[in-house]
């Protein structure tokens, strides 16, 4: 994982970027998904 802030040259920010949703969703606290309906219903079912 990439984090943000470093990516966009300020600095550490705390925020990380997965290329990959499941290696996000692994250590994730919360997910928010602004997609579709069908998209956030299938990431719900694929969580382990």
């Amino acid at each position: 994982m990439v984090n943000a802030g470093e990516m966009a040259g300020i600095g550490k920010s705390g925020i990380r970027i997965a290329d990959s949703p499941e290696k996000a969703f692994r250590k994730a606290d919360a997910i928010i998904d602004f997609s579709t309906p069908e998209s956030s219903a299938q990431r719900c079912w694929s969580l382990p």
